[in-house]
């Protein structure tokens, strides 16, 4: 094989491993989302909102529920670490953070609809916001149509690029050596001449 060619297998080589760490390197590890929650006319908890949700993020029905219901929350003492409790003109906004973006809304929504299950009709959710991105990158992989790809660990993915940089050169290999030494494999044989 010439110099030539080895330096072509080099550069590609290096570019599969060099694409997927450049696109996943720059993008975040936690993503938030919100859920906003609001006092219905006739609710007796009013001013009290802030109070009385964070008393109920710290209840153990709540807690243990939202772990249950999630799948990704190991431990319900992790909760209050995963949301936070922001009061917004007259209505309360859950932060819920997590790895994804869908995990981020599905737990913003999942801590919302349990508290206003306790409620008993005194608080009615107002919706639930898009993720929020904290890097320039997310927030370009934001502006694509649909919910954008959790981040793949960038080393494994050099290692995938470079593993089919070798099964690309090994094949290339493999069929200039095969033909060499004659025709490829299922190649018709020719009668022998008479």
């Amino acid at each position: 094989m010439s110099v030539r060619r080895d330096w072509r297998w080099g550069a590609l080589a290096a570019i599969l491993v060099a694409v997927p760490i450049t696109l996943s390197a720059p993008r975040g590890t936690e993503f938030e989302a919100s859920a906003r929650l609001v006092p219905t006319a006739n609710s007796a908890v009013g001013m009290r909102l802030e109070s009385y949700v964070r008393r109920q993020l710290r209840s153990a029905h709540v807690r243990n529920n939202v772990v249950a219901a999630s799948g990704f929350l190991a431990d319900p003492r992790t909760l209050s670490e995963r949301v936070r409790v922001e009061a917004a003109d007259g209505s309360v906004l859950l932060w819920a953070h997590a790895s994804t973006w869908s995990r981020a809304r599905s737990l913003a929504r999942g801590v919302g609809a349990l508290i206003v299950g306790k409620s008993e009709g005194t608080i009615v959710p107002a919706g639930v916001s898009k993720p929020r991105p904290s890097r320039a990158f997310d927030r370009f992989v934001d502006r694509l149509p649909g919910d954008p790809p959790p981040r793949v660990n960038p080393l494994l993915a050099s290692l995938a690029g470079l593993a089919l940089a070798v099964l690309i050169w090994a094949l290339a290999w493999h069929r200039r050596r095969g033909s060499r030494s004659g025709p490829p494999l299922g190649t018709p044989r020719r009668p022998p001449a008479r």
